[in-house]
């Protein structure tokens, strides 16, 4: 079945009639009925060009007519099917074998242009047969201005594919898996999902490419982005908290030109030989650093089980408390109910305050911003584990 795009979607949308054909069939229009010309339509037809010059053998300007322009190097989707369609229509009349031909010329302005000239004037000095066919094709064009929906729609469908395969291509620092048909994955999820430039790129494909962001976007929603590798780094979780991780890497330089990692800046003190950064850790979180490129080593890491000594436990309580922050004092009745550890293997009681933790971050992420730069860095572990919370809780409702 056709795919719905270009001239036969636009004009569902804009509620004009298409005259469905049968699914695989070719429109009545081509197989048009013969219409007799006129006298101006003959004199038209033989008319040679004044900057035309012609060296070949047929009779051109006498009994042949140097015909219409059906394809030029600069033709769009639409005039290339339509000239597909035509050739293919005549090749199906044996009578028209000897009547046409395609005559190629160079031209000033579009490089070259493929002409279909064609007999005129038979050898009893009548019209041609091919003559009135072609007069019936172009008025049915003029009418509906696309001769074959279906190779028109495949044209379009195609002229998609390269430029999400194009925009893929031209990704920074990584670009699709190698997996077949990642294209049409992009393409659906676009479809849907896509900014308006993406759609508007999948409506019309010749005067619309697609921006490489958006397709990085839609690679990484479906799981096929690959990044560039980067560099090697080991995870190691923190002592006092397994929800954050210490990431070290001995490519010290690599760290700095990197600047962060899952938004958490790299570290290079000159008194140690590694870089480190300090960030959340996640069950995926070996796998999500593979995607961006990094050489991962995870050997120390672990993502803490239930009943784990030492690690069952995730503590919201603050190291600092903002002086007078609403809602949040430690002896707040709203705020004593989870005011104790939080159990990990505890799910009810992470589902029950998914929606508060998340406001509580929100709150104290707003708080933390309007104090001053040189305070701000004290509430940076109280941020970070409202961060880990509000991602556990949410995972945990939404199992």
């Amino acid at each position: 079945m056709a795919r719905e795009f270009g001239y036969r979607r636009r004009s569902a949308a804009s509620g004009e009639s298409l005259r469905a054909a049968p699914e695989g069939a070719l429109r009545p229009r081509l197989n048009p009925r013969h219409r007799e010309p006129t006298e101006k339509e003959i004199r038209d037809a033989l008319r040679i060009p004044s900057d035309f010059g012609y060296s070949g053998d047929l009779p051109i300007g006498e009994t042949w007519s140097i015909g219409p322009v059906i394809r030029t190097r600069d033709s769009q989707l639409r005039e290339l099917s339509n000239a597909n369609a035509l050739e293919k229509a005549l090749a199906k009349v044996q009578e028209f074998d000897d009547e046409y031909a395609i005559v190629s010329a160079n031209h000033w302005a579009v490089g070259w242009v493929d002409h279909l000239a064609f007999r005129v004037i038979g050898d009893d000095g009548q019209p041609t047969e091919i003559f009135k066919w072609l007069l019936s094709w172009f008025d049915a064009l003029s009418d509906y201005p696309v001769a074959d929906d279906d190779d028109y729609s495949e044209r379009e469908y195609e002229a998609v594919m390269e430029n999400i395969r194009d925009a893929g291509h031209r990704i920074k620092e990584g670009g699709p898996v190698e997996e077949m048909g990642w294209e049409e994955s992009v393409r659906e999820w676009l479809e849907e999902h896509g900014s308006h430039q993406a759609r508007r790129s999948l409506e019309d494909p010749e005067n619309y490419g697609m921006d490489p962001a958006d397709v990085e976007k839609a690679l990484r929603a479906l799981g096929l982005f690959r990044a560039d590798e980067k560099f090697a780094i080991r995870l190691v979780p923190t002592d006092d908290d397994p929800f954050m991780v210490t990431v070290y890497t001995s490519d010290r330089q690599a760290a700095l030109e990197d600047q962060s990692i899952e938004g958490s800046m790299w570290e290079a003190p000159f008194d140690l030989d590694e870089a480190y950064a300090i960030i959340s850790n996640t069950k995926d979180l070996p796998t999500r650093l593979r995607r961006e490129g990094y050489i991962v080593d995870d050997s120390e890491w672990f993502w803490p089980p239930a009943g784990s000594p030492g690690q069952q436990e995730m503590n919201l309580s603050w190291r600092v408390t903002p002086p007078g922050f609403p809602g949040l004092r430690r002896n707040s009745p709203e705020r004593a109910s989870v005011s104790k550890p939080i159990i990990r293997t505890d799910k009810e009681l992470l589902k029950a305050h998914a929606s508060q933790i998340s406001r509580w971050y929100r709150e104290l992420h707003a708080w933390v911003r309007d104090q001053p730069s040189d305070q701000q860095w004290q509430y940076g572990g109280d941020l970070r584990r409202y961060i880990v919370a509000a991602r556990v809780a949410k995972e945990e409702k939404d199992r």
